[in-house]
């Protein structure tokens, strides 16, 4: 049950850093929000260090699927050395 009942014809817009749209936009999904992101220019210094607290934000919030992800991927190797 999403934390907002909005009306159908609602739309809204999330506007805020562009490497912060992604999550932005699944807190919206994840609340049932109709929702649409856009992210604004952010400076080409700072960029890199904020796309990776975004990458450990995203993956943080999924662990438990990251890992799954992960041990079906690196597990066949393991299998195929011990087999092999």
């Amino acid at each position: 049950m999403p934390w907002v009942e909005p009306p159908l014809s609602t739309r809204m817009l999330i506007v805020t850093s562009d490497f912060h749209a992604m999550r932005a936009a699944m807190y919206a999904r994840g609340l049932g929000l109709p929702a649409h992101a856009v992210g604004s220019r952010t400076a080409r210094y700072y960029w890199p260090s904020a796309m990776l607290r975004e990458f450990v934000a995203v993956v943080n919030e999924r662990r438990i699927q990251y890992a799954l992800l992960w041990a079906l991927i690196a597990l066949p190797f393991p299998l195929a050395v011990a087999l092999g």
